[in-house]
């Protein structure tokens, strides 16, 4: 399921993101902490987009998130790719105070495991297939938000509170449409997703800093999801006007 050159990024934006969740108190102690977490959050959100692919049977491959053009121009590009994976994190790391920890770090792309003509009358993934892939990062990085609150709230350890907003975090970045990333790619393939995820994000990042209970954390669930669909109804109305 994964290629050598993938575990090799998903090192690499560990490190960074590990060093990233460690600020701004750093420490031994903070930076292994960081680096178990990005490791968790980072592995899940792959692992969601790949079994989201097999599911459409497909394949995903991970990159890391880079800046290849600067115009729209055909020679408007780098020889070499900008390296956003380590320039963004850590400017928002450092200008924040360690508050805003961007780990969205990897793009993907999308192919058929077997020859789709076999199936269907075309045979390239149209842009709603890449979309649905792609949303299987942040479906799942939610699922263990939700899963590691519940967690917490059972065991009062706040190592699993924090690994729930991180995920949350992850999620939420990671639909913002910036390049090739996951959120450029499920906002012009399916917008009403990216609105019902993006909102729904936001909305659990918020509330979960108050709430600590397992009540609360259905209703934030159940007001998250009411809220995301108002969303997605408003952008479905004005998109179709």
């Amino acid at each position: 399921m994964f290629k050598a050159k993938e575990l090799i990024y998903i090192l690499i934006v560990v490190v960074i993101a590990g060093f990233v969740i460690s600020l701004p108190v750093i420490t031994i102690n903070s930076i292994l902490m960081g680096l178990l977490y990005a490791l968790i959050i980072i592995f899940v959100f792959v692992l969601g987009q790949k079994i989201f692919a097999l599911l459409l049977n497909c394949k995903t491959e991970i990159d890391l998130w880079e800046l290849k053009r600067y115009g729209f121009k055909k020679k408007q590009k780098l020889k070499t790719g900008f390296p956003l994976w380590l320039v963004v994190p850590i400017l928002f790391g450092l200008i924040t105070n360690g508050f805003l920890k961007w780990t969205a770090l990897l793009n993907y792309e999308v192919t058929p495991i077997i020859p789709r003509k076999a199936k269907k009358r075309y045979s390239e993934l149209t842009e709603k297939e890449v979309a649905l892939i792609g949303s299987g990062g942040p479906i799942f990085s939610i699922a263990l938000a939700f899963i590691m609150f519940l967690v917490w709230v059972c065991t009062n350890s706040v190592g699993f509170k924090d690994l729930s907003m991180l995920s949350l975090w992850l999620s939420f970045f990671s639909l913002i449409p910036l390049g090739k990333t996951t959120g450029t790619k499920i906002f012009f393939g399916e917008k009403l997703l990216w609105v019902l995820l993006i909102i729904f994000s936001l909305i659990m990042i918020i509330f979960l800093h108050f709430i600590t209970t397992i009540g609360g954390a259905i209703i934030t669930i159940i007001f998250g999801a009411i809220l995301a669909v108002l969303g997605a109804a408003t952008a479905f109305y004005f998109l179709t006007k």
